[in-house]
């Protein structure tokens, strides 16, 4: 179950990679608002589809008693939140997490199921970018003007970056995975 999910990921890191390298190429050659949004469009996606990749494998070693999460742990690796509907009853309702802390909780689920040897650094500016690059996606994702949806040079740049310093970590992760210590893989 654990390595059908590894595999999954890496399948997916894979994809995803290649949209975002296709992205920054298209704006390479051309450079317009179009091709800067779908740069985004394209890093975001990849961002989002490893952090749902990287909870999967996490919640696979947990169901495989491979690591033990607390409850809170697990429920957030689901996304999931309880509350208690107007009859008393209890229910499991869906959990949006911000983008940056998401990633820096399902990072982290993930070093500790797999006992990865890279550990990401959100001290240097790579991560300073990954924030800027955010910031930049939910201005355009959620335009409120019409100034909102464009990108300047200098803010493709900042993608660039954050796709690069994302990329390289994630790779890197994948790559120091230990699973030599793992029985149940």
């Amino acid at each position: 179950m654990i390595v059908t999910e590894l595999n999954q990921f890496k399948e997916l890191f894979s994809l995803l990679h290649c949209d975002v390298v296709e992205a920054r190429n298209r704006l390479s050659k051309e450079k317009n608002e179009y091709n800067r949004r779908s740069y985004v469009r394209a890093f975001f996606a990849f961002v989002e589809g490893c952090m749902a990749s990287m909870k999967a494998v996490s919640l696979a070693s947990a169901e495989s008693r491979i690591v033990h999460f607390s409850v809170a742990e697990v429920a957030l690796l689901r996304e999931e939140m309880y509350d208690l509907s107007d009859s008393g009853k209890p229910r499991i309702t869906q959990r949006f997490l911000p983008t940056a802390k998401n990633f820096r909780f399902a990072n982290s689920m993930f070093e500790k199921a797999l006992h990865c040897s890279h550990h990401i650094v959100y001290s240097g500016l790579g991560w300073q970018q990954f924030q800027r690059a955010l910031e930049i996606r939910h201005r355009i994702t959620h335009p409120k003007k019409s100034v909102d949806p464009r990108i300047s040079d200098q803010e493709a740049a900042i993608i660039r970056d954050a796709a690069v310093w994302w990329s390289d970590n994630i790779r890197k992760l994948i790559q120091s995975i230990d699973l030599t210590s793992r029985n149940a893989c």
